[in-house]
């Protein structure tokens, strides 16, 4: 079995300099999986450089593993500050502790709360259709269970 700081210490190293970072690093028995976001986002050409840096750095005849290299991308769970702070000004989905949802941009990030313009339909039938209210909506992020990266169809 591979150790698990091993990998994060090689995953680390070959990120350190960029502008991706580790999200996730799941090792389970000879399974390796490897999420990865970026400050400008994440390519296929970003996860295939990672997958082949950490190939060539890693022994098959020691111990055979299938490695899974992904970006964070839409649906995904955030996992770090730093996640909502590459989506502000971006769509995204909150689910709080009591099960409420909230969809909205994102607005304000801190080290305790976030802030999203949520985009509400007004309930007065005699309004045009579509026609739409903004609020703005804090939530503390011990609140929230989970946020993603959404988006809008029109």
């Amino acid at each position: 079995m591979i150790a698990f700081s091993k990998i994060e210490t090689l995953i680390e190293g070959f990120l350190s300099g960029t502008s991706l970072f580790l999200v996730e690093l799941q090792v389970k028995g000879s399974i390796i999986v490897v999420r990865i976001d970026g400050d400008n986002g994440v390519g296929i050409d970003d996860c295939v450089r990672i997958s082949k840096q950490l190939e060539s750095n890693l022994d098959r005849d020691e111990t055979d593993f299938k490695l899974d290299v992904t970006s964070s991308g839409i649906g995904k769970p955030f996992k770090l500050q730093r996640q909502y702070l590459n989506h502000k000004g971006k769509l995204i989905e909150v689910t709080t502790a009591n099960g409420l949802k909230s969809t909205g941009i994102l607005m304000e990030v801190n080290d305790s709360r976030i802030c999203i313009k949520e985009n509400h339909k007004k309930g007065d039938k005699s309004k045009q259709k579509g026609d739409t209210q903004m609020g703005l909506k804090e939530f503390s992020l011990d609140e929230i269970i989970e946020t993603k990266a959404t988006i809008q169809f029109n």
